[in-house]
């Protein structure tokens, strides 16, 4: 309350019970978000801001995680800074939020969770931390944050299910702004939906991961049952999106913009004319893929689902697609492929 308020986050986590709110005054706070009770769906637990006021959360050296949400339902997180004040964890890959296993109806929603600097300085500085990451959680809603400064913005891994990814801007990012997988267990029903996913500079706007580097996995641990729609990519070091054995995949009404086509993005040199906008990855096969009504301008290659170890795709459907000027032509160093890479909107228009 405004005259008997807790002095810590780590009362809130402890004493918080559903249907609670905590509002946090504005300040920096070294403890970080970690409930122990549930909410529920019509009464859940909320962190938030007191009155629009500026809250970070910055945690403590000894620690990485700023936000844990682990085996509790219905947690509500909105409008919050966190932003690690303390360098880096030596070696590790670690999540400044984290939704894990559990975990069900969680909401990250309009937060800033930024690392501020360039891509190029936390990949010569050894920085391999992730903005958020959703392992094996069901029904979690991450929306309206934005994310800066990682090796990936957002991975959805291990089992996770009926995930919306909504409204984000994942901007300035080292390897993927999206990333799906590595589990070795199925993820399915995930809706990606108007976001802005840019800046991915050494690697994809959005991969998925082979999750056993088999040319055709086994469908039981495959990303399956994805919607990527009105998003729009821009500025990726390689492809727009990477999808390694990847089955029942919608992919419309999207813009593509400025994917360069080259592996490692500017690690070899910007000259790799290798890769495309929308791809399976090597040595993988997806099957079930609709790519539809998207806009692909001034990019690398639009689409290629060609046949890795032996087996081919089946099932990929693409029609009614837009291609403007994708006529890149990076050769050089390890350069490989069709490097008249205009003839790929002849091959797309009208299929």
């Amino acid at each position: 309350t405004d005259i008997g308020p807790w002095k810590t986050i780590a009362k809130a986590n402890r004493t918080l019970t559903k249907g609670d709110a905590v509002a946090i005054r504005a300040g920096s706070y070294t403890d970080y978000i970690e409930p122990e009770n549930s909410g529920t769906e019509s009464s859940p637990i909320v962190y938030m801001p007191y009155q629009g006021e500026t809250v970070t959360i910055e945690g403590k050296s000894t620690m990485g995680r700023l936000c844990k949400i682990g085996a509790v339902a219905y947690i509500r997180v909105f409008g919050l800074n966190f932003k690690y004040a303390h360098g880096k964890v030596d070696g590790a890959d670690w999540p400044w939020v984290e939704i894990l296993p559990g975990s069900v109806g969680t909401a990250f929603v309009g937060n800033t969770v930024v690392r501020d600097a360039e891509p190029s300085w936390l990949w010569d500085h050894g920085y391999r931390e992730f903005g958020i990451t959703c392992a094996g959680a069901d029904k979690t809603i991450i929306a309206g944050n934005f994310i800066k400064g990682f090796k990936v913005g957002i991975k959805i891994k291990n089992k996770a299910k009926r995930t919306v990814v909504y409204n984000n801007s994942v901007t300035g990012i080292v390897f993927h702004p999206l990333s799906f997988g590595k589990g070795g267990e199925i993820i399915q029903g995930t809706l990606v939906l108007n976001n802005l996913f840019e800046y991915a500079w050494h690697e994809d706007g959005c991969q998925a991961v082979n999750p056993d580097n088999t040319a055709d996995p086994d469908t039981s641990t495959v990303t399956r049952g994805v919607i990527i729609r009105g998003n729009i990519f821009r500025h990726c070091g390689e492809n727009a999106l990477d999808i390694k054995s990847c089955r029942y995949w919608t992919i419309e009404n999207n813009v593509f913009y400025d994917a360069k086509g080259s592996g490692n993005g500017p690690v070899k040199g910007w000259n790799r004319n290798v890769f495309s906008t929308i791809t399976r990855g090597s040595r993988t096969a997806c099957h079930d893929i609709i790519i539809r009504r998207n806009l692909f301008i001034d990019t690398c290659p639009a689409t290629r689902f060609f046949a890795g170890d032996g087996v081919r795709g089946k099932g990929i459907h693409i029609y009614n697609n837009t291609i403007m000027g994708c006529n890149r032509d990076y050769t050089g160093y390890n350069s490989e492929g069709d490097v008249d890479s205009g003839n790929i909107s002849k091959l797309m228009v009208g299929h």
